[in-house]
């Protein structure tokens, strides 16, 4: 079980705190998005095959189990996969027999490209012990989103940071929704 906190904040707060941390490492993705129609992005799921410049790429499937506020848990699967270039329709039989079953679980069988977006993930450590990856996504009505995201099992790392978001980002907000649906958003009113 994934446990992640998300936040949605505007440029200013958001250089505002990465100028205040220290930053671990820099990584330029391209996430591609996959759905049956919408029917992962009706529960709130994402699928997503991200690719990097130096690195196999990794197959997503996020499936939210709950959600608290800025706090989510899902069940994650990650698996590297040898696709350097993304099909455009993946079937049952060209995905990782864990995330075939998976998505089989949906009635899910076969799923279609949707499209990418550009993402500079930097990992920053924003207080001792806490560390949040700083999200700059390119979506594809030309807007950038920025978020601020700490994955942990330990409720204390989750309050440090949302106490640290907090007083240093003015702007902001519970990440009411996941890259993919902000994608979709984008995407819609391109």
């Amino acid at each position: 079980m994934e446990i992640e906190s998300k936040y949605a904040l505007l440029e200013a707060d958001f250089l505002r705190l990465l100028k205040g941390g220290r930053v671990l490492g820099v990584i330029d993705q391209l996430n591609v998005y996959y759905d049956d129609g919408r029917r992962i992005s009706d529960i709130s799921g994402t699928l997503r095959l991200r690719l990097f410049d130096k690195r196999a790429p990794v197959l997503t499937l996020k499936i939210p189990r709950w959600q608290q506020g800025a706090v989510r848990g899902s069940t994650e699967l990650e698996i590297e996969v040898d696709k350097r270039i993304p099909p455009v329709v993946m079937y049952a039989k060209d995905l990782p027999e864990s995330v075939a079953d998976a998505l089989d679980a949906l009635g899910i069988r076969r799923v279609e490209r949707l499209g990418w977006m550009r993402n500079r993930r930097m990992r920053v450590e924003i207080a001792e012990g806490v560390v949040a990856d700083f999200d700059r996504s390119a979506l594809p009505n030309s807007r950038v989103a920025y978020e601020i995201e700490v994955e942990s099992n330990d409720d204390a790392v989750h309050v440090t940071a949302l106490s640290l978001i907090r007083d240093g980002a003015p702007s902001a907000t519970p990440s009411g929704c996941n890259k993919y649906q902000r994608f979709l958003e984008a995407l819609e009113s391109a």
